[in-house]
């Protein structure tokens, strides 16, 4: 994140008059409130003023800082199919459990991007497992996968690294996989 210093009261000033007034389409000041038609200012420029990196910049002692970026998002649906069966009788080498395998891509998801010197983000936002009973192996585990990065190339290597994490897994916990894909870059 870029950080500048400038005095807040300063700023809260500027951004209150430039509420007020406006640049015609011939380079003069004109106010807002004036007689010209909607339209007719075309801005040079745009500031928007959010929270969403409140966290960040009181963990920083920062007050006031610039975007120098956008997440790239790619959100994903997946779901896990095993074998549904009796908790208590199948023995732990014979399950095809679509619960546990979602835990681990919830893991593999947190340790990726943790682990990564980028300014890489995932989150599973929703879990869902079927048959969704305490004494049932879950038969299907169906869940959210958003990845974030501002590099579109880093985005999808994480995109392909889901992939091939969730190929292996379902090879070795012996479940199907299948996902949809809707993503906004």
């Amino acid at each position: 994140m870029t950080t500048l210093s400038i005095d807040a009261e300063r700023l809260l000033g500027r951004i209150r008059e430039l509420g007020q007034i406006g640049r015609a389409g011939d380079g003069r000041l004109v106010r807002l409130a004036g007689s010209e038609e909607p339209g007719f200012l075309k801005p040079h420029a745009h500031v928007e003023l959010h929270i969403k990196q409140g966290s960040v910049l009181e963990r920083e002692g920062v007050h006031i800082s610039a975007v120098e970026n956008l997440q790239g998002i790619s959100w994903q649906r997946v779901a896990i199919d095993g074998e549904a069966n009796h908790a208590g009788t199948t023995p732990m080498s014979m399950r095809r459990d679509a619960g546990h395998s979602a835990a681990r891509m919830v893991i593999f998801l947190r340790d990726r991007a943790r682990d990564a010197s980028t300014p890489t983000v995932a989150t599973v936002g929703w879990l869902s497992f079927e048959p969704n009973a305490i004494n049932v192996i879950p038969s299907r585990a169906t869940f959210t996968v958003d990845p974030r990065d501002p590099d579109e190339q880093r985005l999808k290597a994480e995109e392909a690294g889901l992939t091939t994490y969730l190929e292996k897994l379902a090879a070795a916990e012996e479940v199907t996989s299948s996902g949809w894909r809707g993503s906004s870059q």
